[in-house]
């Protein structure tokens, strides 16, 4: 999602979610400093907003985000989020890419970008700025893929 230039990545903890792209954490700072309450958004994707014709979508997103994210935290598994210096979104939140990561001790340990997993499954399309007038159609495009199919697809995590 960023490039490779000024990127600080932080150990955090998921205090909610707003929407599908916007969530709350706690950060870890280091040296027992924290950030508690930061309101973030997911960068370099777009997810269905909670008004308007797709807020059922919207609101399917934000759940399963959170089920994700609680569910692997459950398991053992460490939540990251990666920003660049000082980057903010037009509404001042942190632009950030979330990491689940298990077994950091471990010469092969699993992770998984929580960004790329929204978009993978189709809950949420790639974003980079700009404007946003098609994005409700392709929304409502992938809600009605995912809701066709016989097995729903999000509850293969």
């Amino acid at each position: 999602m960023f490039k490779d230039d000024n990127l600080y990545s932080y150990k955090c903890h998921f205090a909610g979610n707003y929407d599908g792209d916007s969530v709350t954490l706690d950060i870890d700072l280091g040296m027992k400093t924290w950030k508690i309450g930061e309101k973030a958004r997911l960068a370099g994707l777009d997810t269905p907003e909670l008004k308007g014709p797709n807020k059922e979508f919207g609101k399917l997103v934000r759940d399963e985000l959170e089920k994700l994210i609680n569910g692997r935290v459950k398991e053992g598994w460490e939540l990251f989020c990666e920003t660049r210096v000082d980057k903010s979104g037009k509404y001042g939140r942190l632009l950030v890419t979330l990491h689940l990561v298990k077994d950091r001790s471990l010469r092969i340990m699993q992770a998984m970008c929580v960004n790329e997993w929204l978009i993978d499954q189709k809950f949420a399309i790639k974003y980079e700025g700009g404007s946003k007038s098609a994005m409700a159609e392709r929304h409502a495009g992938n809600f009605a893929e995912i809701t066709a199919k016989e097995e729903t697809r999000w509850m293969k995590i």
